[in-house]
């Protein structure tokens, strides 16, 4: 069962060991949170609480290191699912967060895909690069 110390706990581990990335996707914006570690027990925590939430992700394994890391990745779905939940309690990528969503739920309101105009590319583009040279 989700909890509200959950959400907070997943919300600090993206704020503090994640990435919240605006994307350039081949059919349109991409709105992606990365967690990265290599400690088992973060990484089976978070999986359990994404796994509750009915949230997809990919988990991505680097065992080129002495010390194995895995990252796992939530794309524009999943960022959509979990941020009501958690993003009251973020505090570095908060900023990006909602600039991303303040984008993209107008244009998937009662839509699980959408077709993006040049215009709609353009806005995603300057949105990438305020936020992903910070």
């Amino acid at each position: 069962t989700f909890t509200l110390a959950d959400a907070g706990w997943l919300a600090g581990l993206i704020d503090g060991e994640g990435t919240v990335s605006l994307v350039r996707g081949q059919s349109g914006p991409i709105l992606r949170i990365t967690i990265y570690s290599s400690d088992e027990s973060i990484l089976t925590k978070a999986k359990r609480i994404l796994t509750d939430l009915d949230v997809t992700f990919t988990e991505r394994w680097d065992r080129r290191h002495e010390r194995p890391n895995c990252h796992i990745v939530l794309t524009t779905s999943g960022v959509r699912a979990i941020a009501p939940r958690i993003r009251p309690h973020m505090v570095r990528h908060v900023a990006r967060l909602d600039a991303a969503l303040a984008f993209l739920e107008p244009a998937y309101k009662g839509r699980s895909r959408v077709h993006w105009t040049p215009a709609q590319r353009a806005e995603w583009e300057a949105l990438r690069s305020r936020f992903n040279a910070a």
